[in-house]
């Protein structure tokens, strides 16, 4: 996003290009991705974007498809389907096809891991990645359950058979407040609201710091403004009500906490300038979550 936002300021005519776009290493919204093919251009929204789930210590393990990408558009606005298809996750998790023949995986304790062929053999690798398994035969079952079917076939998505998994947050990067975990993607979801979208970039950073001798908790986000914006209270307060309203919509465990302690479980926002040297990535990617 930084890359295409940074085009358009200068002026790049970056429609004319015809790009297509691969990811790696995130997950994010339905929303987000029909606003990225927007910036650039793209016309196919099944087939402009592909996402990828790979680690370093075992390349690629899978990859999103039209027929995944149609799924998680569905269930971004059909929550009885969201419910169905994905188990009740507190986010749209990421949704890819992976091959078994090349990486094994298995469903343990709400973590997956794998077996692969890789510069060192991995057996029963886990690398703390939270998901579910989703066979093609269960898929093409809810599938039909929702009327889905014709659809499908409609638009060929069909032809992908391979099983699915899903892939939601890590259990060793959440935010802990409270004894509760708040994932990346919650906030994320709060920051893609149209009320905010337009005054920040979509970065972030989130951690807990103890108060009052250390009896409470309080849960601090500093958040990047977007170009050309510039803090205030009015901005501040914004910010803070509509993440309030997507955490207490998409996490259980927060609105349970918002009912026992009351304000103490608001979120403190700090706005940064745009291009603030904390959203600097020094290492490989940004990290959303301070220890």
């Amino acid at each position: 996003m930084d890359v295409v936002t940074e085009a358009r300021h200068r002026h790049i005519p970056i429609h004319d290009l015809k790009l297509n776009l691969l990811f790696a290493g995130e997950n994010f919204s339905e929303k987000w991705r029909t606003t990225i093919h927007g910036l650039t251009g793209i016309k196919d929204p099944l087939a402009g974007s592909v996402n990828i789930y790979g680690t370093a210590d075992a390349d690629i393990c899978g990859h999103e498809s039209p027929l995944s990408i149609f799924i998680r558009k569905e269930a971004a606005h059909n929550q009885k389907f969201a419910r169905t298809f994905f188990n009740a996750a507190t986010f749209l998790p990421t949704l890819v096809h992976y091959y078994p023949e090349k990486k094994f995986f298995e469903y343990v304790n709400d973590e997956l891991i794998f077996t692969a062929q890789s510069g060192i053999p991995l057996i029963r690798y886990n690398i703390k990645d939270r998901g579910r398994l989703i066979p093609n035969a269960h898929v093409k079952k809810i599938l039909r359950e929702f009327g889905l079917h014709n659809e499908i076939r409609k638009h060929n998505l069909d032809r992908w058979t391979l099983p699915l998994l899903t892939l939601g947050g890590r259990s060793d990067v959440a935010l802990t407040f409270y004894a509760l975990n708040i994932y990346p993607e919650n906030i994320k979801a709060g920051l893609e609201d149209r009320a905010v979208a337009k005054l920040v970039s979509g970065k972030f950073i989130a951690r807990t710091q103890l108060t009052h001798n250390g009896t409470h908790q309080k849960f601090i986000l500093h958040v990047e403004l977007g170009r050309r914006h510039t803090s205030s209270s009015r901005k501040t307060k914004l910010v803070q009500t509509t993440l309030y309203k997507h955490l207490r919509t998409l996490n259980n465990e927060y609105r349970k906490l918002c009912a026992s302690i009351g304000d103490w479980a608001l979120p403190h926002i700090v706005l940064l300038p745009f291009g603030d040297p904390m959203f600097q990535v020094k290492k490989s990617k940004h990290r959303w979550i301070s220890r």
